[in-house]
């Protein structure tokens, strides 16, 4: 874990365009404001990013690739939270690691809104 987010890559079953047969999905808080690729105002809060990536691993360095505007890059605001908190996102880590498997398989049928659902649901009481 690093000091502001939390990361986990895991395989996918089946490969989706451009060999990305990797998922990256990482928490991490946002202070809100302009997202400057929408140009739209976004809330701050706790947010998981959802990232098809392709992990090179060879002779103990590791080299990803992804592509930024992809189908499947996408994120999700799981919670509410003014400010950044370790403790929170120590939190918010535990209940990812303890429903990775699940999410990854929904995540692998394409079905964003049961994702977005399931996060909501396994998120959203995180104090």
């Amino acid at each position: 874990m690093s000091d502001k987010s939390f990361k986990i890559v895991r395989p996918l079953k089946t490969v989706l365009s451009d060999d990305l047969d990797e998922v990256s999905i990482t928490i991490y808080h946002s202070t809100g404001g302009t997202n400057f690729a929408t140009y739209k105002q976004e809330r701050c809060g706790w947010y998981i990013n959802f990232s098809p990536v392709h992990v090179e691993r060879k002779d103990g360095w590791e080299s990803t690739r992804t592509i930024l505007f992809h189908e499947m890059a996408f994120r999700i605001r799981c919670c509410d939270g003014e400010r950044f908190s370790a403790k929170k996102l120590s939190k918010l880590a535990d209940v990812l690691r303890n429903n990775i498997d699940t999410i990854v398989d929904i995540y692998e049928d394409k079905d964003k809104e049961m994702l977005y659902e399931f996060v909501q649901l396994k998120f959203r009481g995180v104090k």
